[in-house]
């Protein structure tokens, strides 16, 4: 450290500093001997000089005295001294002071030590040269490494702040400083905040030397104002993020604080409200302005009880606003006296009240509509409700049961009555099963309450411990169980009555039916025909005892096994090893099974061997034969001869069907020509040969019949034996439509789809085939059954099949699986392209309306796609697949789609979206932007027009083009819709209550909407709740919109075109718009949809376009505004074509509420 001179710093009264010499005694003693030393040698130099002047010659006369010299050596020694202790006194004095500078330093040092403090000092270069004060409140590490760098070599690029570079500069400028903050990283990595002041040094010539400083750590003190702001912060947050409104009083009942929604619910229109006002004051002004429902009338007489219950601060308030609005008050008392109101708007809960109690009442009313009893039972088993079906059917209801009655109570009551059958003989016995039923309910269980009289009742508990009964009446589903039993038993019998053997084995090769016959004319042992037994059996017993011939008995059994897992239609005579011959038809069934009948016709063979033997005894023994037989004529085609069971067969005598032609007997010509086609090809043999004909009385009857030509009396004919196989069709068809056949619509049910699809996969897999499976699903259904009821809907959906079937090839497979929704396996296709053609020709045949009950209804199709092996080989996996596909086509609805690996994230992506969009509309996240409109003649703002936005925590910032939609379809547009026209609504009144001039502000409003039957209404209590003029309202509709409905479109533009609102048509020109209803529309704009601007000065169409739709508006005397205007050549090509308006990014972007109210300041916007 340089050492200071031999002096001090003086400061004046004023501030200023002055330098002072400070002289010790002893000092001025030795100064006053060298005076006068000086003197007397002063003056014996003068006493010499004088007599000097004479020479020589005064000495030697002796005019020299001796007094001259003696003055003269005193004068030079008394100098000598005074020198010589001057020099002693300084050097004394100097190290005197030495001293005291170093105790001055030391002193220095120790303040600078237990100061918070340091002190510090930079070269010419900026460089630390020196520091003073405790390491720790230095907070540099080691001093060592921070000598000789400038101040920003210690900060890090991350905490590099303009604030640096300005601080730089002016010490680049040498201008003193003061409190200057830096940031830096200390040691430990912890951000330290430092307050630096210093000043500039120079030396004696002015020549700069660098700086002179102090530094203050203020990291605690930073970091204490950072917590309180954030704290402060966070309590604004969570009173502004509040629901409910707050307010605290001081003692005199005076506003001292209050947050956002309090403003919201209480300030509008009252200038009364605010911070020091008097809750009397603010009240009393509501009163007087009508706010408070309950309080009109009585205006004066509800303050004053208002007063008292404010006075009082001790409970809660319910109070009902002029608007509808219900407020929830909560008053306390503060241990200040202040009082802390906290305002609640339950107007939902209100509103959710009254739904509540009519939800109720049509409960009861809904409870009463339905079919069947319905009885609640509290958690104590006391009744709570019933319906009038429970009363209906149970005689003397009211006598057994009320409210508060228990269950245990009201059956006792029953039984005692004597109205309950199956209790009378142990009355108690049943009691208890009935009431273990009720307590620990497991299923349904059925009742008889009376002659033929039959409840099935189903219980279950409720989540607080009771038991909700539904009873339905299944009397009429008993007396049809028991008409189904004994068709079964008759079923049974005229099985077993069949002459033919009949057997039935299921895909698993196990017996399922088979009659007595099937078992004696194979003369099978009893563990045969056991219910379960596998073919293999059957196979062995005939294989072994030689009925299949001399063969190998392992292979033939497997080789018959192979043809059963395969089954086939089949048709062939066997020979068995005893002789008799039997005719045995296989069939295969829908669900890999197969049916088989056997004819033991071992005595009809013999008879046509007699026959070919013995033509002229033909007769005679047709007429003996215990088969129908009958003969016609090849060349007359006359019937010649039958014998009387084929006469019975037919419903006629005999010599009336003498007089018949073969024509007469088909029931379906075509079946003649087949049989006609089937001789020639077979050479004149038919064998067991399915028809249909008609017998006498007009019936239909199913036969089997063999044929071949031969002579008959000498003429060629046709001889046939005639089987009447219908009780056996129609058994085979019931229990094949019962199982796999939609009752309604009669095509293959979801069971019989799913068998056909796995044998129709493993076909395709064989033969390296592609299929398309195609879901279907009608976009209208449930409007048309909610509408017009179930039969609507069911006459709907046999219409709809008829539609598809028209669409589909006989090889195809169509079926209903369930609701509206239709399936179809595609077979035989080489590639996508076909499954396309095939959804686009349902589409087309859905577009055309349907007729139901004389109503027009459109219900168009939405088909989903899905390919095998494209896009998996697993059934279940393609099943998915196409209902995956079919979600993606209803989004849109009547297109189709294919399945891709994304379509599974993006549909999850939309119901993740749905439900984020349901949260969003809940919460209040959604938000509004404003684009500008400007008039291009004056440059001024015309309008806005109000673009809804949603920034979603979990999706980011979701663009409208996603979003909407989804809103359309998932039924949310309406009630966005509404906040979209509220939030509009409330910036104008905030617009204008801020003192600007407001424009109208354009709102956009889906088909849903406008076809809203609350729309309007709702358009004009919305703006009467805020006072609004309705001309600051523009509502845009799309061409689409006027489409769909264009009578209802323009009742409701009329209607609100009556209050003020005005109209525009978005987009025009992308739509399908038709001049004959634009005249009549109440419109004033048409928007040139963005699409036509972008490239307006390159695309003549687009130009075409956009001079066409300025000369249509021109004529019918409306506005236009073109979209989308980015550059100011698309502007200067558009006002030169007579356009009114544009908006667009050269305007302005979408601006924030707030932007916009200072828009409305502006004067031109577009110079």
């Amino acid at each position: 450290m340089r050492k200071a001179g031999a002096y001090t710093l003086n400061v004046d009264s004023d501030g200023a500093s002055a330098m002072s010499v400070r002289f010790p005694p002893f000092f001025a003693v030795v100064l006053w001997g060298a005076f006068c030393g000086a003197v007397g040698l002063l003056a014996g130099l003068l006493l010499l000089h004088w007599f000097g002047a004479g020479g020589g010659a005064a000495a030697e006369t002796g005019l020299w005295p001796e007094a001259v010299s003696d003055w003269v050596v005193a004068g030079a020694l008394l100098f000598s001294f005074g020198i010589v202790g001057c020099c002693a006194a300084s050097l004394r004095h100097t190290a005197r002071q030495r001293r005291e500078l170093e105790r001055s330093e030391r002193r220095f040092l120790d303040f600078a030590e237990i100061a918070s403090e340091w002190y510090w000092e930079t070269d010419d270069r900026h460089r630390f040269v020196a520091f003073w004060g405790r390491p720790d409140a230095v907070q540099m590490g080691s001093i060592t490494k921070i000598l000789g760098r400038t101040r920003w070599d210690l900060v890090s690029p991350e905490l590099w702040t303009p604030e640096l570079d300005e601080h730089i500069r002016v010490m680049e400028r040498r201008e003193p400083f003061t409190d200057f903050r830096l940031s830096r990283y200390g040691p430990d990595g912890k951000i330290l905040h430092f307050l630096i002041s210093g000043k500039p040094i120079f030396d004696a010539d002015g020549a700069f030397r660098g700086y002179r400083g102090v530094s203050t750590d203020v990291t605690v003190e930073q970091e204490s104002l950072k917590s309180q702001a954030e704290t402060r912060r966070l309590l604004n947050v969570a009173l502004e993020s509040l629901s409910d409104a707050f307010i605290v009083s001081d003692p005199e009942d005076r506003i001292v604080l209050f947050n956002g929604m309090a403003n919201e619910l209480l300030a509008a229109g009252d200038e009364v409200f605010g911070l020091g006002s008097r809750f009397e004051d603010w009240s009393r002004a509501r009163v007087r302005a009508g706010l408070i429902k309950e309080a009109i009338g009585r205006e004066d007489e509800w303050l004053q009880e208002r007063l008292t219950s404010r006075g009082a601060a001790t409970g809660v308030q319910v109070i009902q606003l002029s608007d509808g609005r219900w407020l929830r008050l909560n008053e306390r008392r503060m241990s200040d006296g202040g009082i802390a109101t906290i305002i609640s708007d339950i107007t939902e809960i209100k509103t959710a009240e009254f739904e509540a109690r009519e939800a109720r009442e049509m409960l009861a009313q809904a409870l009463d509509s339905i079919n069947e009893g319905f009885l609640l039972w509290d958690e104590n088993d006391r009744c709570v409700l019933w319906n009038r079906r429970c009363a209906d059917w149970l005689p003397r209801f009211r006598e057994t049961l009320d409210v508060g009655v228990s269950c245990e109570e009201m059956i006792r009551r029953r039984v005692e009555m004597g109205l309950i059958h199956e209790a009378q003989e142990n009355p108690e016995e049943w009691i208890a099963w009935r009431m273990d039923q009720h307590r620990n309910p497991t299923g349904p269980f059925e009742i008889e309450i009376g002659h033929d009289q039959w409840l099935r009742v189903h219980e279950h508990k409720t989540a607080n411990g009771g038991v909700v009964a539904i009873w339905t009446d299944i009397s009429a589903f008993k007396a049809q169980s028991w008409v189904l039993e004994e068709k079964s038993t008759l079923l049974e019998t005229t099985m077993g009555q069949i002459d033919q053997g009949i057997c039935v084995y299921d895909a698993n090769q196990r017996l399922v039916a088979w009659n007595d016959r099937f078992a004696a004319i194979l003369e099978l042992p009893p563990h045969v025909t056991t219910p379960g037994m596998h073919y293999e059996a059957l196979v062995t017993v005939l294989a072994e005892r030689g009925d299949l011939g001399a063969v190998d008995v392992d292979e033939t059994i497997a080789v018959l096994l192979d043809d059963a897992r395969h089954p086939q239609r089949r048709f062939y005579e066997w020979h068995r090893h005893n002789g008799l011959v039997i005719e045995v038809q296989s069939n295969p069934m829908p669900d890999g099974g197969f049916v088989a009948t056997l004819t033991d016709v071992t005595r009809s063979k013999r008879i046509e061997l007699a026959l070919r033997g013995r033509e002229a005894q033909l007769r005679e023994i047709i007429e003996i034969a215990p088969m129908p037989v009958i003969v016609v004529g090849l060349e007359d085609r006359r019937i010649r001869f039958v014998n009387p069971h084929g006469a019975a067969v037919f419903g006629l005598d005999r010599e009336a069907l003498n007089t018949w032609r073969i024509e007469d007997l088909y029931w379906d010509t075509a079946d003649m020509r087949a049989v006609q086609a089937e001789m020639e090809a077979s050479g004149g043999i038919l064998r067991n040969r399915p028809l249909r004909v008609r017998r006498g009385d007009g019936a239909r009857r199913w036969v089997e019949v063999s044929a071949q030509l031969g002579r008959f009396d000498g003429e060629r004919s046709i001889i046939a034996t005639v089987v009447d196989v219908t009780e056996r069709r129609e058994a085979e068809e019931r229990i094949r439509d019962l199982a796999f056949m939609d009752a309604l619509t009669a095509l293959p049910n979801r069971r019989m789809f799913h068998d056909h699809l796995q044998h129709i996969l493993a076909h395709a897999e064989r033969e390296h085939r592609r299929v398309a499976i195609l879901y279907i699903d009608l976009d209208q259904f449930k409007h048309v059954n909610d509408s017009l009821g179930h039969d609507a809907g069911d006459d709907l959906l046999k219409q709809a099949a008829g539609r598809l079937l028209k669409c589909v090839r006989d090889s195809d497979v169509l079926a209903r699986l369930g609701g509206d929704e239709f399936a179809i396996i595609q077979v035989g296709i080489d590639r996508s392209d076909a499954a396309a053609t095939l959804a686009a020709r349902i589409i087309e045949a859905f577009s055309a309306p349907f007729r139901i009950e004389d109503h027009s209804v459109h219900a168009g199709a939405s088909v989903g796609i899905t390919l095998f092996p494209d896009d998996s080989t697993v059934s279940g996996e393609l099943l998915r697949n196409a209902d995956l596909a079919l979600y993606k086509a209803k989004a849109e609805r009547g297109i189709y789609a294919f399945y891709s690996p994304a379509l599974g994230e993006q549909v999850k992506r939309r119901i993740d979206l749905i439900a984020a969009l349901h949260a969003a509309l809940r919460d209040d996240r959604l938000s509004l932007r404003f684009q500008p409109i400007v008039a291009l003649d004056t440059g001024r703002l015309m309008r806005f027009e109000a673009l809804l936005r949603w920034e979603d925590p979990q999706f980011g910032a979701v663009p409208p083009s996603e979003f909407i939609p989804i809103a359309e379809n998932s039924g949310l547009i309406v009630p966005i819709g509404r906040w979209v026209l509220k939030r509009v609504c409330r910036h104008l009144r905030e617009w204008i209550d801020a003192g600007c001039s407001p424009v109208p502000v354009a709102v956009n409003v889906s088909p849903k909407e406008m076809h809203d039957r609350e729309f309007v209404q709702h358009v004009i209590d919305v703006l009467g709740a805020l006072d609004l003029p309705a001309a600051l309202l523009e509502i845009e509709i799309t061409e689409g919109t006027l489409v769909e409905d264009v009578e209802g479109t323009i009742a409701v533009m009329q209607a609100l075109k009556a209050v003020g609102v005005s109209f525009a048509v978005d987009d025009f020109g992308v739509g399908h718009s038709s001049l004959s209803y634009l005249k009549r529309l109440p419109i004033s704009t048409l928007k040139i949809d963005q699409s036509f601007v972008v490239d307006i000065e390159q695309d003549k169409d687009d130009t075409a376009i956009v001079e066409a739709v300025i000369g249509l508006a021109a004529t019918l005397g409306l506005r236009v505004v073109a979209e989308g205007v980015e550059t100011e050549s698309q502007r200067a090509f558009l006002s030169a074509r007579g356009c009114d308006a544009i908006q667009g990014y050269l305007i302005s972007k979408p601006l924030l509420p707030t932007d916009a109210r200072e828009m409305l300041t502006v004067a031109p916007v577009l110079s």
